[in-house]
């Protein structure tokens, strides 16, 4: 809300010469309702203004301004940064969060590399209800948005290009929202190399409810500069629980797009769904590198394709324990294409290998693997460890060929008539053996992976597309 508020833009002078109702209303007012401002930071601003009616130049003199229910609105432009803008102790509050947005194209850069280790160009900690949107951040000096030990946080709508590190990473938090950004080349200038171990684009760590949904993660080619630095897309991790990662699509990274690793604490109820994954190195990946157990995750309705080695696998790192695994009704094809294996791997390593679902650790528990499209991956379509005893595998289109490994009970071999595989395109034609095939499940998704309605026929079908009820039956 935009309002006009003077030299200190603020609203409550003058309420009270209404009379004694109009005051009585007032102090029935919450002191963010009598204080709420909008305030403007303008390259050609100066911090000797008022911020309202000439902007300040300053982003932190906006942002430290800032109470439970403003707006600081930041002019287009390219700011050079000279140090991370720190948003600390800011409490704001559901029903008047603070807002920092761009208006129109503003570019944050660090070129000089003011920003420390261990901060991001901006940086929110120890707050609540923030928003944070429509940013380009330029060669930050560490992360690009930084969100550490806050609450009810929001990034929207931002660009971050050549971060050092993570372009978003959010540290012991809660109730974080990372939506509509796009994000390339994180990590991809040595941080890694430098024992900093960067290597994700969007990173959350202990983090207890989450939403990463609808971002773009691409595109860091690793030209030399940085040794497995940005080789990891959107990366759940450490403790980080209850929470959704939906509508992605992630692409080009020389390791894996979508990884989750309970590294040293437990990770639980996690969904997955609606992602598009395809020409990294691997694909969608569940894990632990340390001590750190995987309970109550769910994956479904994805697209992982023209990777280089796994499309969609449970890894075994350590001897950890992953129970109530479900995978269903996700696309995985194409996978183990020579031109995405990682660069870094020595040459008798870069084999003509490829897997479709590949299941490593035999501790797995109360596996459901089921209703997915696992077709013409180089290797094997789907892959289980031995010794592997609590799993259900069924219902699942494999083939043509199995390679090394299995179909499971039910299998469909057939093709599945893809509309256009060779465009990438691989919802279903007339026909396909896919429709209404599927045994669905309690946790059967309300949407496919572009968002169509399941059930849009007799049945769900197989795979990660749900065909039209008009089509299924031409």
């Amino acid at each position: 809300m935009a309002h006009s508020f003077g030299q200190t833009g603020r609203r409550a002078t003058g309420l009270l010469a209404h009379g004694a109702a109009a005051c009585a209303a007032v102090l029935a007012l919450a002191p963010w309702q009598l204080q709420a401002a909008v305030y403007q930071v303008a390259v050609n601003g100066a911090d000797t203004n008022d911020g309202v009616a000439a902007p300040w130049k300053s982003l932190q003199r906006g942002v430290d301004a800032l109470q439970p229910g403003d707006t600081l609105r930041v002019l287009p432009g390219e700011y050079r940064l000279g140090a991370a803008v720190i948003v600390k102790n800011k409490r704001a509050a559901a029903a008047a969060p603070i807002t920092i947005e761009a208006r129109g194209k503003v570019v944050l850069r660090d070129g000089a590399n003011k920003v420390d280790p261990w901060q991001g160009a901006l940086d929110v900690r120890d707050s609540s209800w923030i928003v944070i949107r429509g940013f380009s951040i330029e060669q930050s000096g560490f992360f690009g948005i930084y969100i550490d030990g806050a609450d009810h946080i929001t990034v929207e709508r931002c660009s971050m290009n050549e971060t050092l590190a993570s372009g978003v990473a959010a540290w012991r938090s809660a109730d974080i929202t990372i939506r509509d950004n796009d994000i390339r080349a994180a990590c991809n200038s040595g941080e890694n190399a430098r024992g900093r171990g960067c290597q994700e684009h969007i990173s959350l760590d202990h983090v207890e409810r989450f939403l990463v949904e609808g971002n773009r993660v691409h595109d860091s080619p690793q030209s030399g500069k940085a040794h497995w630095g940005g080789g990891e897309g959107i990366d759940v991790k450490n403790g980080s629980s209850n929470g959704i990662v939906r509508q992605n699509e992630i692409w080009n990274l020389p390791q894996v797009g979508l990884y989750v690793d309970a590294w040293r604490a437990d990770i639980h109820n996690l969904e997955i769904y609606g992602n598009r994954v395809h020409h990294c190195a691997n694909g969608i990946a569940l894990n632990s590198e340390q001590t750190g157990n995987l309970f109550d995750i769910r994956v479904h309705d994805n697209l992982s394709y023209a990777n280089g080695e796994t499309g969609l696998a449970v890894w075994r790192f350590k001897n950890t324990t992953l129970a109530d695994v479900q995978l269903y009704n996700n696309t995985v094809v194409g996978n183990g294409l020579a031109a995405n294996k990682p660069y870094f791997l020595p040459a008798r390593e870069k084999i003509d290998q490829g897997v479709g679902i590949h299941i490593q650790n035999p501790k797995t528990t109360a596996l459901v693997i089921r209703d997915n499209i696992s077709y013409g991956n180089v290797t094997a379509q789907l892959l289980l460890a031995a010794g592997l005893v609590d799993a259900v595998v069924e219902n699942n289109l494999i083939g043509p060929s199995l390679g090394s490994g299995v179909a499971g009970d039910r299998p469909v071999t057939s093709d599945p008539m893809f509309v256009d595989a060779a465009k990438s395109d691989f919802r279903l034609r007339p026909g396909s053996p896919t429709i209404d095939a599927g045994k669905g499940g309690p946790n059967l998704g309300k949407t496919d992976c572009w968002g169509n309605p399941r059930l849009a026929g007799k049945g769900v079908d197989i795979g990660a597309y749900e065909a039209p009820a008009d089509r299924s039956r031409r």
